[in-house]
């Protein structure tokens, strides 16, 4: 399978997986609370994300389109907690070529301003 795709992996051991046999798991089907880590897969794992202590899961899909080359996906994956009152953020870009870049908070602009839900 070429496609991103994510497994949340929870605190007794069980998960929950995006594309499970012919039914997908929607992200707001994820147990927050009790989320141990989150996986991202291509052929195999490339990226996993401990969460614990308050941090709480940010996941977004973005589709770019880009000239000549139609579009791509890029996964936005991280966390967010806050601390003595203030709000910190980790934020890691996944892109189609597998290469990903690390960012100190969630950045506007190209990748759209985040709006987050009630069940975040």
């Amino acid at each position: 399978m070429n496609k991103l795709r994510w497994i949340a992996q929870y605190n007794d051991g069980t998960i929950l997986k995006q594309y499970d046999k012919e039914k997908e798991n929607k992200y707001r089907d994820i147990d927050r609370k009790n989320l141990k880590y989150f996986d991202i897969y291509k052929d195999g794992l490339i990226f996993r994300l401990h969460l614990s202590d308050g941090k709480r899961l940010i996941y977004r899909r973005r589709v770019i389109m880009t000239a000549g080359d139609g579009s791509k996906v890029i996964i936005i994956v991280g966390f967010q907690e806050t601390i003595r009152g203030v709000n910190r953020q980790a934020i890691t870009l996944i892109f189609p070529d597998g290469h990903t870049e690390l960012l100190p908070k969630w950045k506007e602009g190209v990748y759209g301003k985040p709006v987050f839900r009630d069940f975040e």
